[in-house]
């Protein structure tokens, strides 16, 4: 049962990170540290 929880979070994260990506927010993570970006362009800019 444990596994079957992991495996429902882990898919509820990924949602959430291409979610919020798709908004312009992305998480950064480096061995220097940590942030968060806030992408300005636009799906047009992208092509």
């Amino acid at each position: 049962m444990h596994n079957h929880l992991l495996t429902i979070a882990g898919r509820t994260r990924d949602q959430v990170r291409r979610a919020l990506e798709a908004a312009g927010i992305v998480f950064l993570s480096t061995e220097r540290g940590r942030g968060v970006l806030l992408v300005n362009d636009t799906d047009d800019k992208r092509r």
